[in-house]
């Protein structure tokens, strides 16, 4: 009979745990990422970065799990975007979760910081090592 009993309880946490799983990648599937380049028509910046990066992140697998989406801020603002505030740089790189900001870098910085601050947004920590 105890065999029985631990068999029952051995398949219902396996039962939670499954589910469990199935909830998380369920979530996981739902979120939609973008990653926005406010620029102007004017800086020169942003042609630079336009050029140096866009094909690269484009090309890496950051691209598909936060596509680049180019705004131009002189043809219609923000356009769709509800931003947490305006832009006044450019560039300026919004990461947006399911509609909302959830991240922001202004100005213009070297490929491998903008990859990481990228990369850190969309995929956080959720702890960090002791030393």
């Amino acid at each position: 009979m105890t065999r029985w009993i631990g068999y029952l309880a051995m398949a219902l946490v396996g039962a939670f745990l499954a589910q469990t799983v199935v909830q998380q990648t369920k979530e996981q599937l739902e979120t939609t990422y973008e990653l926005i380049m406010f620029k102007t028509s004017i800086c020169n910046h942003c042609a630079v970065f336009d050029q140096d990066v866009a094909g690269l992140y484009k090309s890496h697998s950051l691209a598909k799990k936060a596509p680049w989406v180019d705004v131009n801020l002189d043809d219609a603002g923000t356009g769709k975007y509800h931003l947490s505030k305006p832009i006044e740089i450019v560039p300026t790189f919004v990461i947006m979760k399911n509609g909302k900001e959830i991240g922001r870098l202004a100005g213009v910085i070297d490929k491998f910081m903008f990859l990481a601050f990228v990369r850190d947004t969309v995929y956080p920590t959720t702890k960090i090592a002791n030393r």
